[in-house]
């Protein structure tokens, strides 16, 4: 195919079949979704460049995305390990072009709706392996050693497709909200005339809600469980009071029946616990690099380089990262990155918050609330582990952040149909 007989159009559809490409690739394969990113890349500016509108969408996150990136190369010429942290810069920049290639590039509802399906689509598929995984072991080199189990058959702490359990519970934090936006949100009206058809739809989607909170669980990762409590806290209150107390319910069952489940929450009021005093001296490590480096940081993906030494005396795991998501970038970029991270967090929550209130049609309202939820959720998340910077949680992360500037148009203009 000859570039120059590739009009604006089929431009973007190539973009738009590449996003899906990416996003529902993005758990399971690694190299293909950044491919995949790369093509629609490549046919963004193309496509500015034979129409002349060298331009970018305007959006509220655009600003300090860019200057946070920004921030983020002027690190590397202050890291320790220059190289490394230009490499880890690269993915920064790549992840952010995903923000801004959603934003210039989804333009109606249709869009916006298979892309979130493709997201939905990915991560069940991820949370039936992990399932599988389970029951049977395989792929799995995580096991918990230290809690009991009553009718769960083997003990596993499952990964699916991520390389670490967090990992997997820090992209259904994510996802499962969106997952039930879209069951709550009756879709049904917008394809469907058939009761039969709709009826059938519903229980996919509720199945595949069940599996991502299954797999969750099957994580037994604390923080994923607490970043997940948030998100359906705010989401059921917001929403749907009788979900609100039906979830409550569920979840005071599931540490009554689960013995795993319990004895692992109880792990989190034990101070001496051994995951957990690890935890301590590891922010308390990532205080100290950024006293040392207060600007700048020690360079992104340095920390564990740095980390032997401002290890604690007592400290007995080399920790990879600083179990907390805002000092791992204070400590890696410096306090100016912190500010700006905290800058675009307060800026999506009130841009969604505001979108949430002013959106009339009910399905994008409920959408809005999934998306909303799930940050909340990954907020608190990130208070307990670093997930951001994996290809499948980064990926996803500024793909919603890009999606939450699009559902903002529909506020603004709410009779445009496309």
């Amino acid at each position: 195919m000859h570039l120059k007989k590739i009009k604006p159009a089929r431009c973007e559809t190539i973009i738009e079949v590449s996003l899906l490409i990416m996003v529902f690739l993005s758990p399971v394969g690694g190299a293909l979704a950044f491919f995949a990113l790369l093509v629609a890349v490549f046919f963004w500016i193309y496509k500015m460049i034979i129409s002349k509108e060298i331009k970018l969408v305007p959006a509220p996150l655009n600003y300090p995305i860019f200057i946070f990136v920004l921030v983020g190369f002027c690190s590397i010429f202050f890291s320790t390990k220059p190289l490394t942290s230009f490499a880890a810069w690269i993915i920064l920049l790549t992840f952010s072009l995903t923000y801004f290639l959603i934003v210039n590039n989804l333009k109606s509802r249709k869009q916006l709706e298979r892309i979130i399906k493709a997201l939905v689509i990915a991560t069940t598929l991820v949370a039936v392996i992990g399932i599988i995984q389970y029951y049977t072991g395989l792929g799995v080199s995580y096991r918990l050693k230290y809690f009991s189990f009553d009718f769960l058959q083997q003990g596993y702490r499952v990964k699916s497709t991520m390389s670490n359990p967090n990992i997997l519970a820090g992209l259904f934090v994510l996802a499962i909200p969106l997952s039930l936006s879209l069951l709550l949100g009756n879709y049904k009206k917008l394809h469907y005339a058939s009761k039969t058809k709709t009826i059938g739809k519903d229980i996919l989607m509720a199945l595949s809600a069940l599996a991502m909170i299954l797999c969750l669980i099957f994580t037994y990762s604390r923080g994923g469980w607490i970043g997940l409590l948030g998100a359906l806290l705010i989401f059921g209150w917001l929403k749907n009071k009788k979900f609100f107390i039906l979830f409550l319910l569920s979840l005071l069952l599931s540490t009554v029946l689960i013995g795993g489940v319990r004895n692992r929450l109880e792990s989190l009021t034990n101070i001496y616990f051994s995951s957990n005093i690890e935890r301590l001296y590891g922010w308390q490590s990532a205080l100290k690099i950024i006293k040392d480096h207060p600007f700048f940081g020690c360079g992104l993906n340095t920390f564990q380089q740095i980390y032997p030494q401002y290890m604690a005396p007592q400290a007995k795991e080399m920790l990879a990262h600083a179990h907390n998501t805002f000092l791992q970038i204070g400590a890696e970029m410096g306090l100016i990155a912190l500010g700006i991270f905290i800058w675009i967090f307060f800026t999506l929550f009130s841009h969604l918050w505001h979108t949430f209130k002013n959106i009339p049609e009910r399905n994008l309202n409920i959408i809005t609330l999934g998306v909303f939820s799930g940050f909340v959720g990954f907020f608190i998340h990130s208070q307990f582990d670093v997930v951001m910077d994996y290809t499948p949680v980064g990926l996803l992360l500024w793909s919603l952040m890009g999606i939450a500037m699009v559902l903002g148009r529909f506020s603004k203009n709410s009779k445009t149909k496309k």
